[in-house]
């Protein structure tokens, strides 16, 4: 089993519960880069990755590795964000942030969701085949402005947010404050919206 994740510090976590899940059941896991795996040839017969491709600094060789990885007849299933209305109140740190800065966090290939056209064309040039998609909605529950920001936060912001000015500071927790108050008059929650595709070898 392969674990990708944008966020180390989850990791050891996911680890112990799928351990405790398996039951005794031989389970390996490995730290390695999804563009460049130490992995050989036609290993394995699913290969899952959530919400990781878009922080990719390149895409296509992590189509290629997922590829190469997979026994023929194996399949991918990736997800990226989806329709950019269902994770409005996701997004509301990284716009928080710019406000107060004036500068957006950006990843160069954030936005794969809006282009269907070339999630295709890099999948297909992989060797993929039979492109499937769908949308979903995630929920998260949300208690508090720390629960907040650290349930629905990238590690790339943490060093945003960590220099910010004591005002600003005070000025961004004010504003998350005010956002999750208007989570508690609609909905107790946050709901993301999801792009889930998947494709054959």
């Amino acid at each position: 089993m392969i674990i990708i994740k944008e966020n180390k510090l989850e990791i050891e976590s996911d680890i112990k519960a799928i351990r405790e899940n398996k039951k005794g059941k031989l389970i390996k896991f490995f730290e390695s880069d999804a563009e460049s795996l130490n992995i050989a040839n036609e290993q394995f017969e699913l290969y899952l990755c959530n919400l990781c491709v878009f922080l990719s600094s390149n895409p296509q060789s992590f189509f290629n590795e997922a590829y190469r990885i997979l026994k023929p007849g194996g399949q991918a299933v990736f997800s990226v964000w989806g329709k950019k209305e269902g994770f409005r109140y996701f997004m509301a740190i990284n716009e928080t942030l710019a406000k107060l800065t004036g500068t957006k966090v950006n990843l160069a290939n954030f936005n794969l969701h809006d282009n269907m056209d070339l999630l295709r064309e890099m999948l297909q040039k992989a060797g993929f085949k039979n492109f499937r998609k769908d949308y979903t909605n995630v929920l998260y529950d949300v208690f508090s402005v720390k629960d907040y920001l650290e349930r629905l936060k990238f590690p790339y912001m943490d060093k945003s947010i960590q220099n910010l000015s004591k005002e600003n500071l005070e000025k961004f927790n004010e504003e998350i404050d005010t956002i999750l108050k208007e989570f508690e008059n609609s909905e107790s929650f946050v709901s993301m919206n999801i792009l889930v595709f998947s494709v054959f070898k």
